[in-house]
C-alpha cells in the first residue's frame, strides 16, 4: 500500500509528499498534481513505485524526481512506439 507523508520543511514551494514503498520519492503537491495531468494516477503510482525501488536497491538518488518521472514516462512512451513499429515491419 502506497504511503504518503506531508513534508513541511521544503526550501521549494512549500509542502512535499513522500511516496513510493521505501517512502524516497518526494514532489511537492504541485509536481504531483503536473504528473496527475500528464498521465494517469496509475501511471503515477508505477512509475513513483519503480524510481523507489530503483534508488532503494541501487543507493542513488535524483536532483529531481518530478523531471525523473516525466524522463522515464516519456522514455517508456518512445520505447513501446519503438516496439510497435517492429512488430508491424513487414
Amino acid at each position: 500500500m502506497e504511503k504518503i507523508t506531508k513534508d513541511n520543511n521544503t526550501k521549494e514551494t512549500g509542502v512535499s509528499v513522500i511516496l513510493g514503498e521505501f517512502n524516497n520519492v518526494k514532489l511537492t503537491e504541485e509536481e504531483l498534481n503536473k504528473l496527475e495531468e500528464k498521465m494517469t494516477k496509475e501511471r503515477v503510482k508505477e512509475l513513483t513505485e519503480e524510481l523507489s525501488t530503483y534508488m532503494a536497491s541501487k543507493k542513488t538518488s535524483y536532483k529531481s524526481h518530478y523531471a525523473t518521472i516525466v524522463s522515464w514516462d516519456r522514455r517508456k512512451k518512445g520505447d513501446i512506439k519503438s516496439n510497435n513499429k517492429k512488430l508491424h515491419v513487414g
